[in-house]
């Protein structure tokens, strides 16, 4: 009896290693959620200080799992750049997106490349995943759009397309009042009518298509025997019998499903507006209507199954307005956690309802909120304002913005079945900015010329704090102007320029690297067809703006545009090198497959190969990074 007792011990303890040791080195499911903007120096101080609490998401994370020193960011530490670096595990100079927006070679001087949706050249993480059996779905992915191979997962929602602009309309009551009594719901019925700075029909405005005409009324719905206006109607006739387009009180919401566009397929095409204003005499009314979107992605069955749930895109933040003085800052979050919401609840959707070993999800907010209320450093305008009050606000609402995702993280961790692992990366962080720098016209004051059209000898290319600066080289660019043979000595004029443009204040120079195309094998971004001829990446607190001033306001009288201006509402900039502090990058990961402890400092080519090393694959193909995470034992 002891003996036997003894073995099955031994069977018992045998049975437990074997399932110990399939619990480790089986693979495992993985979420990879990005963190856009996520800075991992204020990701410090917001534990540190519970402006994260203890029992969120990231301090969770940053307890019982792995959690970098430092992520630091590819350069440009852009996003369509970084994202495609984090996954691929390749650098620019493979994968071949060097910016957000770039020129590339044989293309016309005044044509420009978007990173966001430019063929890539390097095997991406869901590629591998896909090639190796593995099912992946990418929510909102910064590089998968579901519109070619290479930018598709087996589900891909797409970040949303817009294709209007935004419009703020005021409106004043006919003297007329309309036959409330055929509309027994009220007790007066005016039409509305723009006045002031908005003449003409209200309408929703599309781009490059028909406007969709809008009409708006006031009605009174208190029967109480005096004209006192409290709600809205929008339609798109003007026969309110037969439905309302959306119905507002002063402050409220609502989504109104527009005409659809041929480029949105069968997608819902929509916007959201919203009640401004609204005084009971109509003194003041104000109402906004909101940019139109629609999403793309592939299978059209899994982008109607999320829009029949969720709704047609609700599209971001109104940057445009919010600087402009018409949306005060509570729309302004309110639209921003809109599509924050939007994008939580497509990836539980999507987690719920279909299989799959590998999500990519991604949440912009951060990234939205930094860029106008970054503000942060003395030289920037308006630091001072309101005694300080202003500083002290701004700050709330990034603290804000950082709570609301760390929110998003905790529900997806629940979500997830338990042998999930969670990563959560960002692509760069943030840098308050103070001026603006014009580099075109650095250029043209330099002698050269610099126009909106095809004879323009040299273009600079910029996003953020970075710019391609390109000669139409002859031969080269389609329609080119400098002969080849030149091509040396107009770089050199272009790098001289560059080089010689100083801080003001500190008489430092403004551009932290001035790099000719030769060079640029030293940030590994030298590909051979999107890379400048120059690549200058510009010092902490400067925003590169790319703005040509037409010819023709050129003249004795009236001289070049200043190259340095004050940044009056862009506040947070991102594109600087990642040895800097403020713009490095956040790395958690956690669960059953994760040792929990730091590993140091990793870099963005690390990532793809990590998560591959969760899912129990090869990484893409074309990776230049390492697996960060030791196994579990």
């Amino acid at each position: 009896m002891r003996k036997a007792g003894v073995g099955l011990t031994l069977l018992l303890l045998a049975a437990l290693a074997w399932l110990a040791l399939q619990l480790t080195q089986a693979p495992a499911k993985v979420v990879l959620v990005s963190l856009d903007g996520a800075a991992d120096g204020l990701v410090d101080d917001y534990l540190e200080r519970g402006v994260l609490p203890a029992d969120g998401a990231l301090a969770q994370l940053a307890r019982t799992g792995a959690r970098a020193e430092a992520m630091l960011p590819v350069a440009p530490s852009m996003t369509a750049t970084a994202h495609v670096t984090l996954f691929t595990g390749a650098y620019p100079e493979r994968h071949g997106i060097v910016s957000n927006n770039y020129h590339v070679v044989g293309d016309p001087i005044t044509r420009s490349t978007s990173g966001f949706v430019a063929p890539l050249q390097a095997e991406t993480l869901w590629q591998a995943a896909r090639r190796q059996g593995k099912r992946v779905l990418c929510v909102a992915a910064v590089g998968a759009n579901g519109q070619s191979p290479e930018r598709s997962c087996d589900r891909t929602l797409g970040y949303g397309v817009r294709v209007g602009r935004a419009v703020v309309v005021e409106l004043r009551g006919d003297a007329r009042e309309e036959a409330a009594g055929e509309n027994s719901e009220f007790e007066h019925l005016r039409r509305l009518t723009p006045t002031g700075d908005s003449p003409g029909q209200p309408v929703f405005d599309f781009n490059r298509s028909e406007d969709v005409p809008v009409e708006v009324w006031a009605a009174d719905t208190a029967r109480d025997g005096r004209e006192r206006y409290d709600t809205l109607l929008l339609d798109f006739d003007q026969d309110l019998s037969n439905g309302l387009a959306a119905r507002l009180a002063a402050g409220e919401w609502a989504a109104v499903e527009l005409p659809s566009v041929p480029s949105a397929g069968a997608a819902k095409v929509g916007a959201w507006v919203k009640a401004l204003e609204l005084a009971d005499d109509l003194s003041r009314v104000r109402v906004y209507l909101g940019a139109a979107h629609h999403n793309r992605g592939a299978p059209t069955d899994y982008v109607a199954a999320l829009e029949t749930k969720l709704g047609f895109w609700p599209g971001g933040p109104d940057d445009y307005h919010l600087n402009r003085g018409l949306l005060d800052e509570v729309t302004w979050r309110e639209q921003a956690e809109r599509l924050s919401d939007y994008l939580r609840d497509a990836t539980l959707l999507s987690m719920r309802r279909y299989d799959w070993d590998l999500v990519v999800t991604y949440q912009p907010l951060v990234d939205e909120v930094e860029h106008p209320f970054f503000l942060r450093h003395p030289r920037q305008p308006n630091y001072g304002d309101e005694g300080g009050a202003k500083r002290a606000r701004y700050a709330g609402h990034v603290e804000w913005g950082y709570q609301t995702v760390d929110k998003v993280l905790s529900r997806l961790m629940e979500a997830a079945p338990k042998e999930a692992n969670l990563v959560v990366v960002s692509d760069h962080g943030m840098v308050p900015v103070h001026t603006r720098v014009a580099v075109n016209a650095l250029l043209a004051r330099a002698g050269l010329r610099v126009t909106e059209d095809e004879r323009s000898e040299v273009r600079a290319f910029t996003s953020g704090a970075t710019a391609h600066i390109r000669v139409n080289l002859a031969g080269r660019e389609s329609n080119g102007v400098v002969p080849p043979e030149k091509l040396e000595e107009y770089v050199e004029r272009i790098v001289a320029a560059c080089e010689g443009l100083r801080d003001p204040v500190t008489g430092e120079p403004t551009f932290e690297r001035v790099l000719r195309n030769s060079e640029l094998g030293e940030v590994h971004l030298g590909h051979p067809r999107a890379a400048g001829d120059v690549w200058v990446n510009a010092r902490p607190g400067y925003a590169l703006s790319g703005r040509i001033e037409p010819l023709a306001l050129r003249t004795r009288d009236k001289p070049l545009a200043p190259v340095l201006e004050p940044a009056a509402t862009l506040r947070g900039q991102h594109g600087y090198l990642g040895t800097n502090r403020e713009v490095q990058a956040i790395f958690f990961a956690g669960g059953p497959k994760v040792r929990p402890g730091g590993i140091g400092t990793v870099r963005h080519v690390d990532v793809a190969p990590t998560v591959s090393a969760l899912l129990g694959i090869d990484p893409p193909a074309q990776n230049q990074g390492r697996n960060v995470l030791q196994p579990v034992r």
